[in-house]
């Protein structure tokens, strides 16, 4: 049986990386350099739909600037982004999310339940009933 120093001294001696080593650090490093780029395709958002706790879904305008109160926190678009202030919830991780405008993009309460999603094309939206 190999002692304590006998094995430092084996590990020592042996190759620092082998070719699966680095074949997996190539892949890991090219997914952290090319994940964040693959959102720089999406589209500008024409609208914010919120879904409250009550199941409810509401659109609004992402070119008109806004403050909505909500239970629980307050929605502020500005700029063409929205994001959360005001959380009522201990962690208070959707304020600490950036903005958001893109289509597709999205920021969730899940403490107060509510959903805030950015859709659309960047065109005109026209709030219907809101």
């Amino acid at each position: 049986m190999k002692t304590d120093v006998e094995r430092i001294e084996t590990v020592k001696k042996g190759r620092p990386l082998k070719i699966p080593d680095l074949a997996a650090l190539l892949v890991i490093l090219a997914a952290a350099v090319l994940l964040p780029l693959a959102g720089l395709g999406q589209q500008a958002g024409a609208a914010v739909e919120i879904t409250g706790t009550d199941g409810e879904t509401r659109a609004y305008d992402l070119g008109t600037d806004a403050r909505i109160e909500l239970a629980g926190l307050t929605v502020v678009i500005e700029g063409g982004r929205a994001y959360v202030v005001g959380a009522a919830c201990p962690d208070k991780l959707c304020e600490a999310h950036p903005s958001i405008g893109r289509s597709g993009e999205s920021i969730v309460c899940l403490p107060q339940r509510i959903v805030i999603k950015i859709v659309g094309d960047g065109g005109q939206f026209i709030v219907s009933g809101a």
